[in-house]
């Protein structure tokens, strides 16, 4: 979803407004700036209109003021695999590894990572970090995209037409992912689950203004 989403937003949005571009991804070996290093580039960040990436909401506290912010949100467990396949693929340590070892070695990191996202490291209350929720400009669901996106338009007046979606599909690393793996999943994803939820209602109230409007 986040793929396809950037792609969509890199079409509607005239290059040089966004971070990043296909020459910043190349001038930093195909990586994104982490957070340390997006607030350090300052200069960078005032000078576009758009940033794209996966930042923790404390990143607004660096950006211009009145920012408008957009958040997608995912079910935790696909979430997981989703990135399970993207290690498998890209990091040199992990190509072509048994999954169930990743998840046994990393399921520390890859669980609870859209809490961290939403977590402000002044507080690590629940209930501080469902309030983060509430606040962001807006709020999207990867398993309602079609519907999210027809929001986002209208909230910001935009014109992202939908594109196929990248990055879909089951694999056979899903078949692959045992039982017990899947309860470890489950067992680290608990706070994740709730802010997703969260997130869900919270979509879904918009959403039902949103369609009896239109």
């Amino acid at each position: 979803g986040g793929t396809t989403l950037r792609r969509m937003m890199t079409n509607h949005f005239p290059e040089a407004s966004y971070y990043p571009t296909q020459k910043d991804l190349l001038n930093n070996k195909g990586k994104y700036l982490n957070q340390k290093e997006l607030v350090d580039r300052q200069e960078l960040m005032y000078g576009k209109s758009l940033i794209m990436g996966h930042y923790t909401i404390e990143l607004i506290d660096h950006l211009k003021p009145n920012v408008k912010t957009i958040a997608f949100f995912r079910n935790p467990v696909d979430r997981v695999i989703s990135h399970i396949k993207h290690i498998i693929a890209h990091d040199e340590k992990w190509k072509g590894a048994d999954p169930n070892d990743v998840i046994e070695r990393r399921i520390k990191y890859l669980g609870g990572a859209q809490t961290r996202m939403i977590n402000d490291s002044k507080s690590k209350n629940l209930n501080d970090m469902l309030k983060n929720i509430n606040k962001l400009d807006f709020v999207g669901i990867l398993e309602n995209f079609d519907e999210s996106v027809a929001m986002l338009n209208d909230k910001f007046n935009w014109k992202c037409d939908l594109i196929k979606k990248e990055n879909v599909g089951k694999s056979e690393l899903d078949r692959n992912i045992t039982a017990k793996s899947m309860a470890l999943i489950c067992r680290n994803i608990k706070l994740d689950i709730i802010i997703f939820d969260h997130a869900s209602e919270l979509f879904q109230k918009r959403y039902s203004k949103f369609k009896k409007i239109f």
